[in-house]
């Protein structure tokens, strides 16, 4: 059912994009050309779909001669009781509140997390490697990891939102793709059985995107409007001098 109400969205979502990226053509009430360019969309979108899912059933040889039927509703299960079992064992997620709390960590805090089973911890030899790995020149810079930082996060995140809705220059056919996958990112974080980092690495690249144009966004619709000052400013001028 789930991934039944998931492939319906995603269809939808596509088909609500091709019309976006026609809208025009239907509003000049060019219908023969309108449609055409139309479909062209929904088979480039349908052609994507189906390429992801032919890579993707070439990476799985288990799924190779074996009965589709039947193996997909027994992966699904399956799926369902492993997300049980790590909700039981490794403390999860009891209440919406909880989701929210262990989002902000690992998405704007994001401490490094090495291993999700506490009794790693104990394991010398990867505590030993860890170690060394921290103390090498490779490590990677993080924004995260202090209040601070995650204060800077935010407010990037905030400026690139609002960059996203208020930029007039930005099309509605760039906009709503980037909106709709935030907001699926921002709701999948209430799904996530356990606070696990790799349950939230796809949240990195729509908070990234978000946080990068947001200055950008910001900085050229600033500009616009003192363009705008400028030109009105010196349009008086010029009425005053006549």
């Amino acid at each position: 059912t789930g991934a039944a109400v998931i492939a319906s969205i995603f269809a939808a979502c596509a088909l609500g994009f091709a019309f976006i990226a026609t809208r025009d053509m239907f509003r000049q009430r060019d219908y023969g050309v309108a449609l055409g360019a139309f479909g062209q969309h929904v088979l480039k979108l349908a052609a994507a779909g189906m390429l992801a899912l032919a890579v993707f059933f070439v990476l799985n040889p288990a799924w190779w001669g074996a009965d589709l039927s039947r193996l997909v509703p027994t992966i699904l299960d399956w799926r369902q009781e492993l997300l049980a079992g790590q909700a039981h064992d490794h403390n999860g997620y009891a209440e919406p509140l909880a989701n929210a709390e262990g989002f902000a960590r690992q998405v704007f805090l994001a401490q490094p997390q090495y291993f999700e089973a506490r009794t790693w911890r104990e394991i010398q030899p990867i505590a030993d490697q860890i170690a060394a790995y921290e103390a090498s020149p490779w490590p990677g810079i993080a924004l995260g990891g202090s209040a601070a930082g995650a204060g800077v996060m935010l407010l990037l995140l905030g400026a690139g939102i609002f960059a996203l809705l208020r930029d007039p220059e930005l099309e509605l056919a760039v906009r709503l793709p980037v909106g709709v996958w935030a907001l699926t990112m921002a709701l999948v974080a209430f799904i996530s059985p356990v606070e696990w980092q790799r349950y939230y690495l796809p949240f990195y690249p729509a908070i990234g995107l978000l946080g990068a144009y947001g200055p950008f966004g910001i900085a050229r619709w600033w500009r616009k409007i003192r363009a705008e000052r400028e030109a009105k400013r010196a349009a008086q001028q010029t009425q005053e001098t006549i």
